[in-house]
């Protein structure tokens, strides 16, 4: 591959990602580390440390970081990932909530229960305010149906873990009785 692209070329750079994630898989994870490092080397200095061909590299180094127990270095790189997600798409954008999603596992994996428990809360009404838009959405955008079907397809299909959390909270409207609900019980 870098034969014909190059050592710095962001297909390069790529290709590099797409083999680390095939290591993490296979739990080799020092490996992954370092192809991924390369890869956000030359994302970086393509594209600038802002942009979201970096922050898709630092989602996948945060990954390898959380397989090696390394969870502040995750946290870090997932903070790092919604920052430049807001920057780039918006606050209101999906992207930063499962950017917030990843952070709040790295959170939960340290056993930062309270953090993750609020991260976790903002996903859910975000996914929440995503979905109820779509729904909306759908109808009054006949001719982009594809985008809003993918996106409702993506949020609605993986049992996530913002998905277990707000099962475990009970309506106001409920006529079970109240529980008190934390997150480290899930």
């Amino acid at each position: 591959m870098e034969k014909r692209y190059g050592p710095n070329h962001p297909e390069t750079a790529r290709k590099l990602t797409t083999l680390a994630s095939t290591l993490r898989n296979e739990k080799q994870n020092s490996e992954a580390r370092n192809l991924l490092v390369r890869a956000l080397a030359i994302h970086e200095s393509v594209y600038g440390a802002n942009d979201p061909h970096v922050a898709y590299v630092l989602n996948s180094l945060g990954s390898v970081s959380l397989g090696e127990k390394n969870f502040s270095v995750a946290e870090q790189d997932f903070s790092r990932v919604t920052d430049i997600y807001r920057r780039a798409y918006g606050d209101a954008d999906y992207r930063v909530a499962v950017a917030l999603g990843n952070l709040a596992s790295a959170h939960q994996a340290e056993k930062h229960y309270p953090q993750a428990e609020h991260i976790l809360l903002d996903v859910v009404q975000r996914f929440t305010s995503a979905l109820v838009h779509l729904q909306q959405w759908k109808p009054q955008r006949p001719e982009h149906p594809g985008s809003a079907d993918h996106l409702y397809t993506q949020i609605t299909a993986r049992p996530a873990p913002w998905v277990r959390l707000r099962s475990c909270f009970i309506e106001p409207t409920d006529p079970r009785p109240q529980s008190n609900s934390s997150f480290s019980s899930i």
